[in-house]
């Protein structure tokens, strides 16, 4: 009997590339690396990566890498649908930012008024943020951790990530004796580096789903 084996014939005329990608092992993140004409040079490439990080990340937590093979054209389709994602997200991220920008002199005369008051208060968010990633927003005026004379102030923000993640971000806005704290608050620098401390956070939220 003679066994006839099928070979599989690599097309000639396909134009292959080589994605280098690599695995955040401590947050199991996957990002790409680059993209090479010639297997050898993303074999280099991964090296030098190995290389660099054997002397930056401690051993068991170092990225991972590997080497993957496509055509162009699928490799253009991947770029094509990864980039209609980060513009998509991106145009969320500004949507929202534009609509925290709405409700910023609302918050600011909320936060002077809670500021003369210790304890936790949640701040009135208006259905025209139900489409952002902010699901609420409250101020925490406290005494701080194990200390009798300071006082810390900060604004807690409550989001949803696209996939859905719930998370609970504060940022510590003035930290000091009570006059302190008050007397930060009222400045007009306290409420631009607030809006930027919010702005941050919601970028963050987003970019951590690409």
């Amino acid at each position: 009997m003679v066994t006839i084996k099928r070979i599989n014939v690599m097309n000639e005329k396909t134009n292959y590339c080589y994605e280098l990608w690599g695995n955040d092992t401590f947050s199991n993140e996957t990002y790409q690396c680059g993209v090479y004409k010639h297997y050898s040079s993303a074999r280099r490439a991964m090296k030098r990566h190995v290389a660099d990080n054997a002397n930056t990340q401690s051993e068991g937590l170092r990225d991972t890498y590997w080497i993957t093979r496509t055509t162009m054209e699928e490799h253009y389709a991947a770029a094509r649908i990864r980039n209609s994602k980060i513009e998509k997200v991106h145009e969320q991220i500004r949507q929202d930012m534009e609509r925290v920008e709405t409700i910023f002199s609302d918050l600011e005369c909320f936060i002077k008024e809670g500021s003369q008051t210790v304890g936790r208060h949640t701040f009135p968010l208006p259905k025209s943020m139900n489409s952002t990633c902010i699901r609420n927003m409250e101020t925490v005026f406290k005494k701080a951790y194990k200390c009798r004379v300071k006082y810390s102030f900060e604004v807690v923000l409550y989001l949803v990530s696209p996939s859905g993640f719930n998370s609970e971000i504060s940022i510590t806005c003035a930290f000091g004796r009570y006059h302190e704290v008050v007397s930060k608050i009222v400045e007009a620098s306290f409420f631009e580096n607030l809006k930027g401390a919010i702005n941050k956070e919601i970028f963050k939220n987003y970019c951590n789903d690409i």
